[in-house]
């Protein structure tokens, strides 16, 4: 029996044999799956790769499930052997970027024995024919990291899979980033970007102790319905209008027996041109049902008032961003301003295992930390701190789980995963590293599909 124990960060800061807080996640048991071994649930939760059929004729934005971007230029590969290639490539990406997929997939962040923070991992393949491809000499290609959390210092690794079946990551010694936006540029994106939507709000509630409706004698459609789907302005207009640190309107107007408007009045300083727009809305607009707008009176005024909204819009942004960067045929964009769409860009030589890390230095004192299960055997166990997206694993020495030299005074979990019975079994725990260690012997039952919702669940 295979059991897979996983520890992660936590707010819990008190640690000893006493005072560990130990919690059973999953109560439900699914016999539908039967396991045999760890093998089995591993295979389960390993990411399935992105494939894409592309001609390297040109040049290739390829975007993966959640965020990663990555730009092939044209005639970028060759086959192993030198020979030029021919024909369409097949281009495979594995996508790691939560705390979930590092342990579903068993990825650690280590180079050789420091610590690495990581902002994502991918690997990349290409292929084909059934024939490996690699980089021609001397070409390069990029690749985006959503910045989901933000560092100054993010550089470029590979990684080597080494024969415990671990991926060691080394630092690349090409640290190229591309080129960034001008500020021209950048406003330009972000400009047009915007959503521009208008809203028609009433100042006059009732006249003479009668409620004003707005109703419209166009089949009892009210003025706010016909505004919201009939409004428009020119750009030019719209775009000096929302200049305005409050981009408002007011007005007034009158109207006749027939609830035809008549007598439009602006309040003073309003935009020139834009009042033009709403007064020749108003005057075009069907006339009102006389009988909704409360009861009349010689020269009385309704009030209105149009406010302007502006809205960013992040999909069209990043469309704005993928076009803007596909154009680009030199280096390509290294940071976005807006949070949302921030990259880390990084630009490499090689395929397969690629990292987005820094080196994570801390000043508390490190200490060894280990971790006690009654299936020590075939343990294979992940430490995952809070305070950094980093995971390390620890070696099975003397019957117990150890991480050597690793910061004291970080909050983690402990998961533990395992197959018992013919299902998954897991069991969390909080902890704070220190100078010791926990032990670790409650579980309950889970179904695979339980199993890779909760690990996502759990290191959010």
């Amino acid at each position: 029996m295979g059991l897979l124990c996983l520890i992660l960060t936590s707010c819990s800061r008190e640690v000893n044999e006493n005072k560990t807080s130990q919690t059973n996640v999953i109560i439900n048991q699914d016999t539908t799956v039967q396991l045999s071994s760890m093998e089995e649930i591993n295979d389960y939760l390993a990411t399935k790769p992105a494939t894409f059929i592309v001609d390297m004729k040109k040049d290739t934005l390829l975007t993966c499930k959640n965020g990663t971007i990555l730009y092939f230029p044209s005639n970028l590969f060759e086959f192993e052997d030198g020979s030029k290639l021919t024909g369409n490539v097949e281009i495979s990406i594995k996508e790691y970027t939560t705390l979930g997929d590092f342990i579903k997939n068993n990825l650690t962040t280590m180079s050789g024995d420091r610590i690495l923070e990581t902002g994502g991992m991918v690997y990349v393949s290409a292929s084909s024919k059934g024939r490996r491809l690699r980089l021609k000499k001397g070409k390069e290609y990029e690749l985006y990291f959503p910045k989901k959390i933000e560092r100054d210092d993010m550089k470029l690794f590979y990684g080597k899979q080494t024969s415990n079946g671990q991926v060691d990551w080394k630092l690349a010694s090409n640290q190229t980033s591309g080129r960034e936006l001008s500020e021209e540029e950048e406003d330009s994106l972000r400009g047009l970007a915007y959503d521009y939507y208008y809203r028609l709000t009433d100042k006059t509630w009732e006249t003479n102790d009668r409620h004003v409706k707005w109703i419209l004698r166009n089949g009892k459609q009210n003025v706010f319905d016909y505004f919201d789907s009939s409004f428009t302005v020119p750009k030019r207009i719209e775009e000096k209008f929302y200049t305005q640190e409050y981009p408002t309107i007011e007005f007034s107007f009158k109207l006749n027996p027939f609830g035809k408007l008549i007598e439009i009045e602006f309040e003073k300083n309003s935009d020139l041109a834009f009042s033009k727009i709403v007064s020749r809305f108003f005057h075009t607009m069907p006339i009102f049902d006389i009988s909704s707008m409360g009861k009349q009176s010689a020269g009385k005024k309704y009030w209105l008032n149009i406010r302007g909204i502006k809205s960013f819009n992040q999909a069209r942004y990043r469309a704005l961003f993928r076009n803007q960067y596909a154009r680009l045929r030199e280096k390509a964009i290294a940071q976005m301003d807006d949070a949302e769409v921030d990259y880390y860009v990084l630009v490499a030589t090689k395929l397969e295992w690629i990292n987005c890390d820094r080196f994570w230095n801390t000043p508390d004192e490190k200490a060894d930390f280990y971790v006690t299960t009654k299936h020590i055997e075939n343990a294979r166990t992940y430490l995952v701190f809070k305070n950094s997206n980093s995971i390390l694993k620890g070696e099975n020495e003397n019957n117990q789980i150890v991480f050597k030299s690793i910061p004291t005074n970080q909050p983690a979990k402990v998961i533990c995963i395992s197959s018992y019975k013919g299902n998954a079994i897991i069991s969390v725990q909080q902890v704070s590293t220190f100078k010791g260690g926990i032990a670790l012997d409650k579980f309950k039952n889970a179904s695979l599909a339980q199993l890779d919702y909760e690990l996502d669940e759990l290191v959010q």
